[in-house]
């Protein structure tokens, strides 16, 4: 179906070439992919990586693959030296030719280097943990002598979810060689 020219979609890749294996970022393409796409709200630094990604792929997808045989009506005015100009790899013409500084390629963004502070994080999940269990004591209508024990047993856990929870996002960032702080 490569002659079916309504199916495009860009999608966020730091490949260079089709055999790269992109090591520096363990295989994975956005900073903000970690923790479900949650990442973004861990560091600035990972939504701008991804942000500049995005620019760079939309330049790369515009200049290199939104393209039409120049036989398509669509070039009809076009001479033959700006035909020359603007072709593309495979021969074709951009449907949304780049013009000026917009042809200059945009550079691949550097992997994010700054460690994230997790220590704010753990607060946050913390005072989440017991804002969900007070909730749900709530919405069960427990009685005081319940109350407290649930409380108690909440007490004891806690520790143990935001372990297992930091645990969670220290792997994840891990597995994206993305930096992070105890």
């Amino acid at each position: 179906m490569d002659d079916v020219y309504r199916r495009y979609l860009i999608a966020p890749s730091r490949r260079t070439s089709p055999t790269d294996p992109r090591t520096e970022t363990n295989g994975f393409d956005l900073a903000s992919g970690c923790l479900g796409g949650f990442g973004g709200f861990l560091s600035e630094e990972f939504r701008r990586h991804d942000y500049l990604l995005g620019r760079r792929n939309c330049q790369q997808f515009l200049s290199q693959h939104f393209s039409m045989p120049k036989a398509n009506p669509l070039y009809g005015n076009w001479t033959d030296a700006v035909s020359t100009e603007w072709h593309t790899s495979s021969n074709e013409l951009p449907i949304i030719p780049l013009v000026g500084k917009l042809r200059e390629e945009i550079a691949l963004p550097k992997w994010p280097t700054r460690p994230v502070e997790l220590p704010p994080l753990r607060e946050l999940l913390e005072a989440r943990v017991m804002a969900v269990a007070g909730s749900a004591l709530d919405m069960f209508k427990v009685s005081w002598i319940e109350r407290k024990a649930a409380s108690f047993g909440i007490a004891l856990l806690r520790k143990k979810l935001l372990g297992y929870a930091m645990d969670k996002v220290l792997s994840d960032l891990g597995k994206r060689n993305l930096p992070q702080v105890r």
